[in-house]
């Protein structure tokens, strides 16, 4: 083999194994005293290790596509952001491979979008214009005005939350566990649980209506929604969106106007499969489920039981539409 192309292949491998090995992980607290302080040092690729233990910061991404991962797991390993704002941040045009695993994260109590004085957003985790893989996390006891817990806006492609549990969340307005605003969302194995707000217990999916350029898509896949609240939509509160739900259970939610486990409200498309409406309970209308306005609807090989409306519509309550199928 000629000498001249043999030293070519060995520094090009050469540049291949230290192009690899730049790939670092960066200690906390050992090397770095804070979370933020590894992100700030890490770079693209790079894994941020946190050791368990609780830290009282709030930390932001930078648009970095790095892995923040606890050693020990979201039991063991806290973030506390003692009421100063959102305690995760991903503003900066993140992506799927910017990862946040591992952690609870709590005492977030969100950011402005707006003019001072508006509501707050995202007290657990606030994502704008940005789309990370969340998984294994603990969002617990955060509050905003909207998506007390995790709140979501202007998402360039679909948002992955991956066995994650959203609790005891606070909204003033919308999503006491999560709250998505013109937002693709991907949730599977998460748990919604003991949340509440004014609109969208669990859940609120939001979009501009009708003429918005933007159209969001939610898929729901073996979830729990177990003990939520609101006034409308206790469960799960959708308009102007795609739904997919499969696999899930609505139980014990509560909705004091109407829509205890679910509502499905005025643009929403939604194909709910193989769930379960269990003692869900309104003063309204729909105890399981409510549909007002829809595009379409169907639900196929669901039960519906024990669920109670103090007006009509114990199991489900839905306005005249015949693009509603029940199989």
């Amino acid at each position: 083999m000629d000498k001249g192309y043999t030293s070519f292949l060995v520094a090009t491998l050469l540049l291949l194994t230290n192009a690899v090995g730049a790939q670092s992980t960066l200690l906390v607290p050992v090397e770095h005293s804070t979370i933020q302080a590894g992100i700030v040092a890490a770079s693209s690729g790079d894994t941020v290790l946190v050791s368990p233990g609780t830290y009282v910061e709030t930390i932001d991404f930078l648009g970095k596509a790095i892995t923040v991962v606890s050693s020990a797991g979201s039991d063991v390993t806290i973030i506390d952001g003692f009421g100063g704002g959102s305690v995760v941040t991903f503003a900066s045009g993140e992506g799927l491979s910017s990862r946040f695993e591992g952690f609870t994260v709590t005492g977030g109590s969100g950011v402005q979008l707006l003019a001072p004085g508006s509501l707050t957003n995202g007290g657990g985790i606030f994502c704008n214009e940005s789309a990370p893989t969340i998984v294994g996390c603990r969002l617990i006891a955060n509050t905003a005005g909207h998506g007390a817990n995790f709140a979501a806006f202007n998402a360039p492609s679909a948002i992955a939350l991956l066995g994650c549990t959203f609790a005891d969340g606070i909204a003033l307005s919308g999503g006491g566990g999560v709250y998505a605003w013109e937002s693709d969302l991907v949730i599977t194995g998460c748990t919604f649980e003991n949340n509440y707000a004014a609109v969208g217990g669990g859940l609120t999916v939001n979009d501009d209506g009708p003429g918005s350029p933007i159209v969001a898509t939610v898929e729901i896949s073996d979830c729990r929604f177990d003990g939520n609240y609101a006034s409308v939509g206790g469960g799960v509160y959708v308009q102007h969106a795609n739904l997919a739900v499969s696999e899930c259970s609505f139980v014990s939610n509560e909705g004091t106007v109407a829509g205890a486990g679910m509502v499905l409200g005025t643009g929403a498309e939604a194909d709910v499969s193989r769930s379960v409406f269990v003692t869900n309970d309104t003063s309204g209308v729909g105890g399981g489920a409510l549909l007002d306005g829809v595009q379409s609807a169907s639900f196929t090989e669901c039960l519906f039981m024990e669920n109670n409306a103090n007006v009509y519509g114990g199991g489900i309550h839905t306005s005249v539409n015949p693009n509603t199928i029940f199989v």
